[in-house]
């Protein structure tokens, strides 16, 4: 297996878009390290499928701890938490859909966020 890209990248906006689910940026030349997402566990054999069916190649794919789409917390809560799984898989960069969350993401990780929607790398 070719040895993954070490960046971390969010799922819905990024790879997928959050309203048709059609593909956006897909990683074709190597698997990236993780893919770190706010949608619930409960989601992953659609998030799963949704990956296989576009061949994105990951080494983690680490879901929202919120049981349901309704109790996930605010752009705050989830940037800490996608924080913490940032420096625990040790990517570097991350690249952020949400700009609120990735405004939230260096502050927390201490390390950079590539956030397309504001057009540059947060540090």
């Amino acid at each position: 297996m070719v040895s993954p890209t070490p960046v971390g990248t969010d799922f819905n906006g990024i790879l997928c878009d959050e309203r048709t689910g059609a593909s956006l940026q897909l990683p074709r030349r190597r698997p990236v390290l993780a893919i770190v997402t706010a949608r619930p566990a409960k989601a992953r054999g659609d998030t799963e499928a949704w990956l296989a069916a576009w061949g994105v190649r990951y080494q983690h794919l680490v879901l929202g701890p919120w049981p349901s789409w309704n109790e996930m917390t605010d752009a705050e809560g989830i940037g800490r938490w996608k924080a913490g799984e940032y420096l625990r898989l040790g990517t570097a960069p991350f690249v952020e859909s949400d700009p609120a969350q990735a405004r939230v993401l260096p502050a927390h990780s201490g390390r950079p966020v590539l956030c397309p929607a504001l057009g540059h790398l947060l540090a």
